[in-house]
């Protein structure tokens, strides 16, 4: 939990001083060459959103932040996963945003429920340049 609680604070550091894309790479490793360990992935899960209800100062749960640092750590874990931002309006001036993971094309780990948001970014951005 130290090693997240260390990711979430340059995370957010990294995304006052540089682009969002350029914070996330820098804190998102390459693709651990082992093949996931599902107990292992509900662990790290669980440590992150541990870590997030203990209020810690400099520490306050944020969407964006749990995303970044548990792509992060599910990399390592050799988990592909995708950092996805999404908005959604109540059709007048209200906006709501939410950033979440997905493993597979699915939301993973995630107990919002996503299918109303409008993505609007995803890391990393597979999409071919055209």
């Amino acid at each position: 939990m130290y090693r997240m609680a260390l990711a979430y604070v340059a995370v957010s550091a990294l995304a006052r001083l540089l682009p969002l894309p350029r914070a996330f790479a820098l804190v998102s490793p390459r693709l651990g060459f082992s093949r996931p360990d599902e107990e292992r992935v509900g662990r790290v899960v669980n440590a992150l959103d541990t870590l997030l209800a203990a209020q810690i100062p400099f520490i306050q749960p944020q969407c964006w932040r749990r995303a970044a640092v548990l792509h992060r750590f599910l990399r390592l874990a050799g988990v592909d996963t995708t950092i996805v931002f999404g908005v959604r309006t109540d059709g007048a001036q209200a906006v709501e945003a939410h950033a979440w993971i997905e493993r597979g094309g699915q939301p993973f780990a995630e107990a919002a429920q996503t299918t109303s948001f409008r993505r609007v970014f995803e890391f990393p951005d597979l999409r071919p340049i055209s």
